[in-house]
C-alpha cells in the first residue's frame, strides 16, 4: 500500500487546475502505480474538453526548455 493508503487499481476521483485553464478538471481516474509519494493514474472516459485541455498542457511541457 502507498503512503496515501491508496492502492493499485482503486477508483479515484480527481480534482486539479492546469495553468491557464478556465476552470478545474474533474476526473475520475484508476491508480496504476505508484512510487514513493508519486501516484500514476489513468483517467476513466475524460470529455473531448477535458482530453483537450490535458494535451495542451502536456505539449506546452514539452517545448519548455529545461
Amino acid at each position: 500500500m502507498s503512503p496515501y493508503e491508496i492502492e493499485l487499481g482503486q477508483v479515484v476521483d480527481l480534482e486539479f487546475s492546469l495553468p491557464e485553464s478556465t476552470a478545474p478538471l474533474k476526473l475520475r481516474a484508476v491508480i496504476r502505480s505508484q512510487v514513493g509519494f508519486r501516484l500514476g493514474c489513468e483517467f476513466i472516459s475524460p470529455s473531448v474538453i477535458q482530453k483537450t485541455e490535458i494535451v495542451r498542457y502536456g505539449n506546452a511541457q514539452r517545448s519548455k526548455p529545461e
